[in-house]
């Protein structure tokens, strides 16, 4: 899973998320990288990104805004490949 947390660095909600994200992305040994959304505006655009924090995973947008614990560890859970 390629992890991607887009956040304003004068979020408040961000800076809670980020350490909800980071901590979920240590326990599953998930590599996390984090994008300040001002330093990557054309991106998070192309992205359809219209609020922080927003998680992108494997190139799509999961999810934005108020991310709770539950959702959070749904959307980290690697999904298991076929037999």
């Amino acid at each position: 899973m390629n992890i991607e947390l887009y956040y304003a660095p004068h979020c408040p909600r961000c800076h809670r998320v980020r350490q909800r994200v980071a901590r979920l992305c240590a326990e599953r040994g998930l590599a996390l990288m984090e994008r300040n959304v001002l330093e990557h505006l054309a991106q998070a655009a192309a992205l359809g990104i219209r609020a922080t924090p927003s998680l992108v995973i494997d190139g799509r947008l999961a999810a934005s805004g108020t991310l709770e614990e539950s959702v959070l560890q749904r959307l980290l859970t690697p999904k298991e490949s076929p037999p």
